[in-house]
């Protein structure tokens, strides 16, 4: 019935990504910055890819401080991927997409940025 040989049987588990928002970020060192953060549960893990929706549907790749007019980038701080804004302008309103890909499925959440930025200063 059963013999003394034993057998392993390895399985692992995988889940699609699952992409959350946390809040958007503004703070102030020589420049303004805004900061986008997403936070993405994957298994196998995955880093998620940013993008800017910009005008007639056109998808902007955003890349490691080299993007849209050099003044956005994407860090990678921990489990927080953010998209950083320095000194934004009113072209940086719009849609930002972050998506996760596994072998397993696919995830995105979009952040809008909306209004427009003003700068008051006095002397």
């Amino acid at each position: 019935m059963f013999s003394d040989s034993s057998h392993v049987i390895n399985y692992a588990f995988s889940d699609p990504p699952l992409v959350t928002v946390h809040k958007v970020f503004s703070h102030q060192k020589s420049s303004l910055y805004l900061e986008l953060a997403c936070w993405v549960d994957s298994n196998p893990p995955c880093k998620p890819k940013w993008a800017k929706l910009g005008e007639n549907g056109k998808v902007m790749n955003i890349s490691p401080k080299s993007d849209i007019e050099k003044s956005v980038w994407v860090e990678q701080r921990g489990e927080f991927s953010v998209v950083v804004i320095e000194n934004p302008k009113d072209n940086h309103m719009g849609g930002y997409i972050c998506t996760a890909t596994n072998i397993v499925g696919e995830d995105y959440k979009i952040i809008s940025l909306r209004g427009k930025f003003t700068c008051n200063s006095s002397r």
